[in-house]
């Protein structure tokens, strides 16, 4: 009976070793999975950070894109106004020869 008794407590002790073993071995895949959910998540993080990113490189860009174009316009309209003052100078110096010599005709004509 004392025999029997031993024999049970030692394969008591065996099933509790094995149930153990396999707690350890349950948690270890547990952490396992765990870790790998955090990395896929990390990893699903990052890219959304880099498409965040991407997507505020592009604003930025048309932002300047547009303001140059604006400067350009804005360069181009001066330029056009500046031709537009020379061009009305001209005419305005022009106009002020041909009554200089209308003046001089004029005053030639009465002299003769």
């Amino acid at each position: 009976a004392e025999k029997s008794a031993v024999i049970r407590a030692e394969i008591a002790t065996a099933e509790a070793a094995k149930q153990k073993k396999r707690d350890s071995a349950t948690k270890a895949k547990e952490a396992a999975a765990a870790k790998e959910a955090a990395k896929r998540q990390a990893d699903k993080d990052n890219e959304m950070k880099l498409q965040a990113a991407k997507a505020k490189e592009e604003e930025t860009r048309r932002a300047q894109e547009a303001e140059d174009a604006r400067r350009a316009e804005q360069s181009s309209a001066a330029k056009r106004k500046a031709k537009d003052d020379m061009e009305a100078a001209k005419v305005q110096e022009e106009a002020k020869l041909a009554a200089s010599k209308a003046e001089a005709e004029a005053i030639a004509k009465a002299i003769r």
